[in-house]
């Protein structure tokens, strides 16, 4: 591709080419808790109270999965085509703002980069809104900066896209904000005043629908106080101090080192150099990477990081400074090569020159495209071959393990007569097996759950318990307990207790037993 081309022609291509790499890959099976909290809502009814799906409630993502559902017809089929049309967008975007702020290599470079990166691929094959956060991360962007090179005109829209984006992923506006109020700074007082009023109005569109569904303002209020309540009571450190600011540190560093792979090996030489005081004095582009950077860092640190996801609000700027550190690499090493030819070239022999011009040609050119390509080769192996959160191998046995499962309880137990009991996978077990009693096996932010019990009586024709997580310390020899293998290949099991003459059950943290 030339510079030549033109720039929506070139994002439309990494777009279809996003999508290409993501349809074979794509899960079958509800991914997460979360995945089938959406997929409730899709399904049965929107109810931020009931979960369905849980606070803040994300209303814009879910009518945009319930519009491709129409036609889907499959819940969880639907929202992974989301989150691949998302992982497209943010691609086109990096591209797009790439180009704008250091030139059409670096752009493509980026966008390149931000494809094969494993984290984001594996959460383009999921339901999950991660690849929608990223997705916002680069369009607030590229508004931004366009918005704060002197563009008045796209005052109204950006504040109309930041409202929308808040119904979509409410984080992405937080993370945003400061580019977006800086860009406005620089507009006049009318184009500031129409963005605050386009970002009130279409945030409005969505927020009162979403509190009406969920039963009134204080049926909404309660379910997000609890949530948020929970969240920094566990996560923050201004409630635990500086173990959790340190969990919090160790874990965003385990989730950026899983999502961007060798990635970070450039930008731990990239950070110092973009970052450091002189660049930062005389580049408006690194100030305005560095501002897109901090605020969700200062979120995860302080606040709450709970899903490898999470850090893919930073997956673009990240690769936009990747790809920039290399290019500028490539630059001081032509620099080198020119300084080093200049000794030693005589100008009036034939041809000197232009085997100088072709040295250059390949350090500036070659060497930066190979490092890319030598990235994105390595991460895309990664993804579909290594082990670790939403890469292919743990996507295909999520895949394998429900279906296993669910297939045979469908088809071997009877509703009325059998409970289920779930952990690792309790809220996809209540959407897949409808009209069985399926209970949570044990709760982990319970206090003290490990030790913690529950009893419960067992209803007159009651035949079977089934426990779907494995890794109970049960003997397969007990007289009323059988670990059946539904599925070899990968090898997937389940616990099959008899439950006929039992009065009750005692279950928690691996522990299940019945009672006489």
């Amino acid at each position: 591709m030339t510079p030549r081309l033109p720039a929506l022609w070139i994002g439309l291509t990494l777009a279809i080419l996003t999508v290409a790499t993501r349809l074979p890959f794509a899960s079958q099976m509800l991914f997460s808790f979360d995945s089938a909290n959406y997929a409730f809502a899709l399904r049965d009814y929107y109810n931020v109270a009931h979960h369905q799906p849980h606070p803040p409630g994300y209303p814009l993502y879910v009518a945009l999965a319930k519009l491709i559902d129409l036609v889907a017809s499959d819940p969880n089929r639907s929202l992974v085509l989301l989150s691949i049309a998302a992982a497209a967008l943010a691609v086109s975007c990096t591209y797009w703002l790439g180009r704008a702020l250091f030139g059409p290599r670096v752009g493509l470079g980026a966008a390149v980069l931000l494809l094969t990166s494993a984290g984001f691929w594996g959460y383009s094959e999921v339901a999950y809104p991660y690849t929608a956060l990223a997705a916002l991360s680069a369009a607030l962007a590229l508004v931004c900066w366009r918005l704060g090179l002197g563009a008045p005109r796209l005052a109204a829209a950006s504040g109309l896209l930041m409202g929308a984006a808040a119904g979509i992923r409410w984080d992405a506006v937080v993370f945003l904000s400061p580019l977006w109020l800086l860009a406005l700074l620089r507009a006049p007082w009318r184009s500031r005043a129409l963005a605050a009023l386009g970002f009130v109005v279409a945030s409005l569109l969505w927020a009162v629908p979403m509190v009406q569904l969920t039963g009134g303002w204080e049926a909404y209020w309660a379910a997000l106080r609890a949530q948020s309540g929970y969240v920094v009571g566990s996560f923050s450190p201004f409630a635990g101090g500086g173990l959790v600011l340190r969990m919090n540190l160790e874990t965003l560093i385990t989730y950026l080192r899983q999502s961007l792979g060798v990635i970070l090996l450039v930008l731990a030489f990239g950070l110092g150099r973009a970052f450091g005081p002189w660049c930062l004095a005389t580049d408006g582009r690194a100030r305005f990477l560095l501002l897109w950077l901090l605020p969700p860092l200062a979120v995860y640190l302080l606040v709450h990081i709970g899903d490898p996801g999470y850090v893919l609000s930073l997956a673009p700027p990240a690769c936009l400074l990747a790809a920039w550190t290399i290019f500028d690499l490539a630059a001081e090493a032509s620099a080198v090569v020119v300084r080093g030819r200049q000794s030693t070239v005589d100008s009036r022999q034939p041809g000197s020159l232009l085997t100088v011009d072709c040295q250059l040609s390949t350090v500036n050119l070659g060497l930066p495209l190979a490092a890319i390509a030598l990235i994105a080769a390595w991460n895309a192996n990664v993804f579909l071959q290594a082990p670790g959160p939403a890469r292919l191998p743990e996507i295909r046995l999520i895949d394998a393990t429900l279906r296993g499962q669910m297939d045979y309880v469908r088809t071997q137990l009877q509703p009325g007569r059998t409970l289920v009991l779930a952990h690792d996978r309790f809220r996809q077990t209540q959407y897949y097996l409808r009209g069985f009693d399926v209970r949570l096996l044990f709760d982990e932010y319970q206090p003290n759950y490990r030790a913690a019990r529950a009893r419960t009586a067992l209803p007159s024709g009651l035949e079977r318990v089934v426990v779907l997580d494995d890794d109970l310390p049960l003997q397969p020899d007990l007289d009323w307990a059988e670990r059946v293998i539904v599925r070899t290949q990968p090898e997937v099991a389940l616990w099959l207790l008899d439950a006929r003459g039992r009065a009750g059950l005692e279950y928690g943290y691996r522990h299940v037993a019945l009672l006489p």
